[in-house]
This record gives structure tokens, C-alpha cells and sequence, in this order.
């Protein structure tokens, strides 16, 4: 062949290559000119990095677009019937690409991410573990640990004349959900020693880390990566100089070697009658006779139950905590109650106390665990709403949004929990007395599996372990109320970060929590 054929051969393949990938990144159809959006200034970039809350985006209804980068149309819908379509329909949507490869890297075969016939066989493998009969058996692993909490706190307090303290609680109560979460799934017996102690120590805030604000380097490059390589290849980005995947290369090791410990204390038959702790999740799990898995399958579940459990059960408490030093009123009735059920015997009846309950409700309402879901379509949708959404150019009204092939979805968890067509007028304000008020509240029931609330999603990949979530909450409040009294910190503004959370940060620090603890007297 000549050098002529040989250079024009090179020209029409890198020709249909790039038309190839283009094809890959251009819409099939301008979503856009269906539901409208914010405005993008840059077709590069687009405006993903530039949004702010929710509230800022009420006016767009329960649907809006927003640019990602190349001209990517993303779709994020917080409409209630949309929601309740996706949670009944979990098996047309699938987690995107990225999220999957993350997954694979950080342990592998994790409940959260598998699909089908697998995640249905491992979600009965772990039900048992955190149904309602087994939650009793948790309970004192929660308030052990909160006592330690609590020693913590009455040591910083008399190291001050006033006989009050400025505590940072955030990591604190991070470290005592993973601690709390560790002992229940492990059992006491379940100690690992420095291969623990190093897993535990890279799994602060790691979500946050992993699934944090967007950079426009990061979004670029995994929009050109998704377009250019298959899925199977993707894990490739581990080696992009981008902060999350740096997270996933430090955190990787020590989570595949706590797994392999994992493995090697239940496969070795003479050390299972002496480490055996029935009352622990991860017995519960082996000794499930209906679904049985093996060791491995079920050793690589625990990284991902503690590290959900530390970082949306962690900011939840810190969250509360806060809004009872900002309601100093409502702070006292919810003392007073636990007391006076404590002093008629019914303190492990936690379910029982309206005020603790109603503001935990109103805490997971405004300060929800898993703010967003992201999801690919697997075919063309029609995704119906409850509210029609306006067309860009204001002209027509749609009740139903066509959806794509491969088109890539936000589910707005957390605005749907502030909507004021659902939640009333006053739906952006912190009022826990809403659910004293009514028997029901939430226009569209049905929606998650606690207080129709989106918070723990819904349907068959609703959040497995949200008893246990709620079980820990109420187990620390009851016990730190009755000890202490939380005030705000003096000058110190607390605001809330998005990311895969929501945490509280300082003016001066990141994922912070101040406040003044007082020991009762």
C-alpha cells in the first residue's frame, strides 16, 4: 500500500472514530427542549460545578436539565411520581459506569452495586441481620459505645471552671457510629487488630471524598473515558491524578485485606467455636439456612455496611444534635420524655417516644443520608410526573419526560423532602412538631420505607440496613440527652456541605460541628 493509501486510510479512520465517539456524546434526543434548566456558559464544561441547593432550582418544578460537559444533557427530577417510578421500576435503571467501577475497586461484590439475581440472593442473605426481631440483640453494643462517648465528653468538661465545654462532635460521633456499626456487624469477638484499626482509619468521610463536588478536570475526563472506552476497561481512571480516585488507591488495600482477615477467621473450623458471636450481624449472615453464600461473597459486604452506616448515621447524630442546641425548648420536652419513659420502665421502647422520634423524621427530612441518586436509563422510558414541567421555550406542558437509552438521571432526594406541594409552605423550616400534628404526613404515600420519606430510597433496593440506622440514632440521643445538654457554639457558624451527604462545616473547617455540652446535674 502507498504512503497516499496509507495516509488516507489513517484520515478515515481517525475520521469515523472521532464520529463514533461523537455519536456517543451528543444526545439522541435534545432533552433540553423538552424541560427546561439553569442557563450553561460553557459547552466545554457545562454548568454541573456551578449549581447550587435545591431551593435555588424550585422554580423548574420537580424536573429540570443541567449541562455536564461536551454538550451532555443530565436530567434531575425530585417530582414524587417520578421518584415512586423509579423506586417500582429499579430494574430499568442502572448505576452508571463510574459508581460500578468505584465499587469493584474499593472491595468488589457489594450488595449496593450488584444487580438482579445477585442482589436479590445477597439482600435475603442480609435481611434476617436487620429485621426487627434481631435489632434488640444491637442495642447494648449502641449504648456501650455511647458511654464511652460520653466519659470523652465528661473528662474534656472538667478540664473547664465553667463546667461546660466547646466540643467539636463531628469526627467523634463518626468514630462512634463506625465503632457501634463494627461491634454489632462483627461481634465482640471480632477484633482484627492493626488491619482493623488501618481500615477504620481511611474510612472517615470517604463517601464524601469519593463522591464530593465535582472538578471540571474529573468530569471531563469521565465523560471521555465513558465515550471512548468500554465499561470493562474503565478501571484504568484508578491512575487519573484526580482526588477521588487517589481516595480509592489509599483506601483499596486496607479494605481488601480486612475482607481477607475476614475470610480467614471463618474458614478456619477450629477458631469458629471460639470467635462465633451469635447476636452479630455477620453470623446472622453465615448461618442464614435459607440463602447460603460463601464466606467471601458475604465477608465483602461488611467494608461496605460500616463505611454506609459511618458516614449518613455519623452526620445524622451530629445533625441532631445541632437542632437541639438551635431549640433549646424543644431540646427539654424531648429530655423530659425520655426521662419519665426511663422512670416507667419504658426506656427500650424507643419507637415510643413522639418527641425523639419526630425529630429524628424532621432531621432525616432536611439532612438526609443519601441527598442524590444517580442513574442510567437501560431503554427509552417514559417517566411519568405528578406536576407537569414547562418546555424551555415556556410554550408546552409535559406530564411525562421521554427518557433514552443510556441517558443519565439525578434523583433529587433531598429536594423532594423539601417540596412544599408534599411538605406544606413551611417545608424549608425546621419544625419537628409537624409529625405531633398529624398521623401522616407526606401527600404521596408510600414513598420510602420510613415516614414517606425518600431517605433511604425505595422499593426492592431501598436501604437494607434502615432499621438499624434508625436503632442506632435513637440509642445515642436517648442516652446523650439524659447526661448532657447541647448549646451552640458562641460565634461559630455552622453551614451544610453537599456531597454524597450532607455535613456540617465551619467558616474556618471542613466537615466541622462545635458545640457547648453541659453535663446535667
Amino acid at each position: 500500500m502507498s504512503s497516499a493509501s496509507l495516509g488516507l486510510f489513517a484520515v478515515l479512520s481517525a475520521s469515523l472514530m472521532a464520529l463514533l465517539v461523537w455519536k456517543r456524546l451528543v444526545n439522541r434526543t435534545e432533552l433540553s427542549k423538552i424541560v427546561r434548566g439553569p442557563p450553561s456558559h460553557s459547552w466545554l464544561f457545562g454548568n454541573m460545578t456551578e449549581l447550587g441547593p435545591s431551593s435555588e432550582y424550585e422554580s423548574y418544578g420537580g424536573a429540570y436539565t443541567v449541562r455536564g460537559c461536551l454538550g451532555e444533557t443530565r436530567l434531575v427530577v425530585s417530582d414524587p411520581l417520578a421518584l415512586k417510578y423509579l423506586y417500582q421500576n429499579g430494574d430499568l435503571f442502572k448505576m452508571p459506569p463510574f459508581d460500578n467501577v468505584s465499587s469493584n475497586i474499593i472491595g468488589g461484590y457489594q450488595n449496593i452495586f450488584v444487580a438482579g439475581q445477585d442482589h436479590q440472593q445477597i439482600r435475603n442473605m442480609i435481611t434476617p441481620a436487620f429485621a426487627p426481631a434481631a435489632l434488640k440483640d444491637y442495642i447494648p453494643y449502641f449504648q456501650r459505645v455511647s458511654e464511652k462517648v460520653m466519659q470523652q465528653w465528661t473528662d474534656q468538661v472538667t478540664q473547664e471552671f465553667s463546667g461546660k465545654a466547646q466540643i467539636d462532635i463531628h469526627r467523634t460521633m463518626h468514630q462512634a457510629t463506625l465503632d457501634s456499626a463494627k461491634t454489632a456487624i462483627l461481634g465482640e469477638s471480632g477484633d482484627y487488630g492493626p488491619i482493623e484499626v488501618a481500615f477504620a482509619d481511611h474510612c472517615f468521610n470517604i463517601l464524601s471524598k469519593l463522591v464530593g463536588v465535582p472538578t471540571k478536570s474529573s468530569l471531563l475526563i469521565e465523560r471521555l473515558s465513558l465515550a471512548v472506552l468500554p465499561e470493562s476497561l474503565l478501571s484504568i481512571l484508578l491512575y487519573m491524578p484526580d482526588e477521588r480516585m487517589n481516595t480509592i488507591r489509599k483506601y483499596r488495600p486496607f479494605s481488601l485485606k480486612f475482607i481477607d482477615a475476614i475470610v480467614e477467621r471463618y474458614t478456619d473450623l477450629e477458631k469458629r467455636d471460639t470467635v462465633k458471636s451469635p447476636d452479630s450481624v455477620l453470623d446472622r449472615m453465615i448461618n442464614n439456612e435459607e440463602q447460603r453464600l460463601s464466606i467471601n461473597r458475604i465477608a465483602t459486604q461488611v467494608p461496605a455496611l460500616l463505611i454506609a452506616g459511618q458516614d449518613t448515621v455519623g452526620n445524622t447524630i451530629s445533625w441532631a444534635l445541632y437542632e437541639f442546641a438551635a431549640h433549646p425548648e424543644w431540646q427539654e420536652n424531648t429530655r423530659e420524655e425520655i426521662i419519665q419513659a426511663r422512670s416507667k420502665n419504658r426506656a427500650s421502647h424507643l419507637d415510643g417516644l413522639s418527641y425523639l422520634n419526630a425529630h429524628i423524621k424532621e432531621i432525616l427530612r432536611l439532612y438526609p443520608g443519601a441527598p442524590m441518586m444517580f442513574r442510567v436509563a437501560k431503554s427509552y422510558i417514559a417517566l411519568p410526573l405528578a406536576i407537569p414541567v414547562l418546555s424551555s421555550d415556556g410554550r408546552s406542558k409535559s406530564t411525562q419526560i421521554p427518557i433514552q437509552k443510556g441517558q443519565r438521571i439525578m434523583f433529587d432526594l433531598a429536594a423532594y423532602n423539601r417540596k412544599r406541594s408534599v411538605w406544606g409552605e413551611d417545608a424549608a423550616v425546621f419544625k419537628p412538631s409537624r409529625w405531633l400534628d398529624a398521623m401522616e404526613l407526606g401527600k404521596y404515600s408510600g414513598m420510602g420505607p420510613y415516614a414517606n420519606l425518600a431517605s433511604f430510597s425505595g422499593g426492592s433496593r431501598s436501604c437494607i440496613g434502615w432499621r438499624f440506622a434508625i436503632l442506632q440514632v435513637q440509642t445515642f440521643l436517648a442516652e446523650f440527652l439524659t447526661k448532657f445538654r447541647f448549646r451552640l457554639a458562641e460565634g461559630v457558624t455552622i453551614r451544610p456541605v453537599l456531597t454524597f451527604t450532607i455535613y456540617p462545616a465551619t467558616d474556618n473547617q471542613e466537615a466541622s460541628l462545635p458545640l457547648e455540652i453541659e453535663p446535667l446535674a
